[in-house]
């Protein structure tokens, strides 16, 4: 459910989503199921004289939280709640600011680490899941440019979270960029890089890193004719998982039921996809596409590529006119 205000000075967008715990989705547009989430997000915006060097200030106020399906209703504590308050700046001239400072807590569901051990180097006793985690703040800064031929954006952002995986308090720090660059009015080309790291709280040890660049180029070849390519790299760095209770070595239970080390886990997944349309006249386009995902021992060295999936896929649409 949704209930939406539009309005010059004021406005509001209420959210109340339920997903059963059996809903499935395989194309995984909906990654987690069996949660209730409500959204409370409100705001005001200001106008500067004309002429003024701040012609808008705007700030969104966002409170939501998370819940298990079967306890909502229980009026028990969210799993996870937050709140944060972005405002935006925009200049005259078309360039914008932000700053986003926000708040969370979590607990962690028991019943995601049920697979989960702990080695004592004589014996497997059982994972004992922490307590919540209250506190976790953060602060993210952006800046974007006036969206002309050329135009960029950019954030950063540090704070501390939950690292669900191990799970433990960590200290975040994430930036990105983006570039988009129109040299032509066929030719349309956008860069992106996102950054995250996270380290844990207990020893500045580093838990994970993300490197993601990625890249799309559009060209309007002629009027019907349009062309697209979409390169994305991600590469991913895991630290073998330790209990944040007393730091030894956290075993997960396999599929055949026996418990293997969360070892260091290392992706360098490269993924690329070709999309080509022709669109002789309004309501008849073909598209035609292509799409391979492939993977490398070492990040960024693009020699020993090895191809992991394939796909293509054709589409003809063709409106009948009586």
């Amino acid at each position: 459910m949704t209930w939406d205000r539009t309005g010059r000075n004021w406005g509001f967008h209420y959210t109340f989503k339920g997903i059963a715990p059996d809903f499935r989705t395989d194309v995984g547009y909906v990654p987690r199921a069996g949660i209730v989430n409500p959204t409370i997000m409100n705001r005001i915006t200001t106008y500067g004289s004309p002429g003024a060097t701040l012609e808008q200030w705007e700030t969104f106020y966002r409170i939501d939280g998370i819940w298990n399906y079967d306890d909502f209703w229980d009026f028990t504590a969210p799993l996870e709640a937050g709140a944060s308050a972005r405002s935006s700046f925009t200049l005259r001239g078309g360039w914008q600011l932000s700053v986003t400072p926000g708040w969370s807590s979590v607990a962690f569901d028991s019943t995601f680490y049920q697979s989960y051990a702990i080695n004592t180097g004589t014996d497997t006793v059982p994972f004992v899941v922490p307590d919540r985690l209250n506190g976790l703040w953060q602060l993210s800064l952006g800046a974007s440019t006036p969206q002309r031929a050329f135009a960029a954006s950019a954030n950063v952002s540090i704070g501390r979270a939950a690292a669900f995986f191990e799970p433990a308090p960590a200290r975040e720090a994430s930036a990105s960029a983006s570039f988009d660059w129109r040299p032509t009015e066929k030719l349309r080309i956008n860069a992106q890089y996102s950054y995250l790291a996270l380290n844990r709280v207990r020893d500045g040890t580093r838990l994970s890193t993300a490197h993601i660049p990625r890249l799309k180029v559009e060209y309007q070849i002629t009027r019907p004719i349009f062309f697209r390519f979409v390169g994305q790299y991600a590469s991913q760095k895991q630290d073998a998982l330790r209990d944040p209770l007393t730091d030894l070595p956290i075993l997960i239970q396999d599929d055949a039921g026996i418990f293997q080390p969360a070892a260091p886990e290392v992706q360098n997944d490269f993924r690329m996809d070709w999309l080509f349309s022709f669109r002789p006249n309004p309501g008849t386009v073909i598209y035609a596409g292509y799409g391979s995902s492939l993977t490398e021992a070492d990040a960024f060295r693009f020699r020993d590529l090895k191809r992991v999936s394939d796909g293509f896929f054709v589409k003809l649409s063709y409106l009948l006119r009586a």
